[in-house]
């Protein structure tokens, strides 16, 4: 299965932690994860930065990664009622379109809908 991350939504930080976590996780937009794999080592990555990220600040309230393992990951404050702080929107990539002349593919199918590069 192929996966692209479609948007990385960040809200306003509300310290600094929250803009350090942010700023990393912008860097993923538009990533295409060309298995199961690149998908949990993507989990994997978001996970260790955010436990580093958590050290840094001790004084604050610390922040979780929450998935379904399929369509998002949320990085989200614990204990405070669902504050989010970045949404990883994730799609599958259920066809590629291919042209017979070997040029770069330019196009792709996301939910049965056709999407430009």
């Amino acid at each position: 299965m192929i996966y692209l991350v479609q948007q990385v939504e960040t809200m306003s930080p509300i310290n600094n932690k929250a803009k350090d976590i942010c700023k990393f996780c912008r860097d993923y937009e538009g990533c295409l994860l060309t298995s199961k794999a690149d998908f949990d080592d993507l989990l994997k990555t978001i996970r260790k930065t955010v436990e580093y990220t958590n050290g840094l600040y001790p004084r604050t309230k610390p922040f979780r990664v929450s998935t379904n393992h399929d369509n998002y990951i949320h990085i989200e404050v614990e204990g405070g009622l669902g504050t989010s702080v970045v949404r990883f929107h994730i799609s599958k990539v259920t066809g590629v379109y291919n042209n017979s002349i070997n040029m770069p593919i330019s196009y792709f199918v996301m939910n049965g809908k056709e999407v430009t590069l």
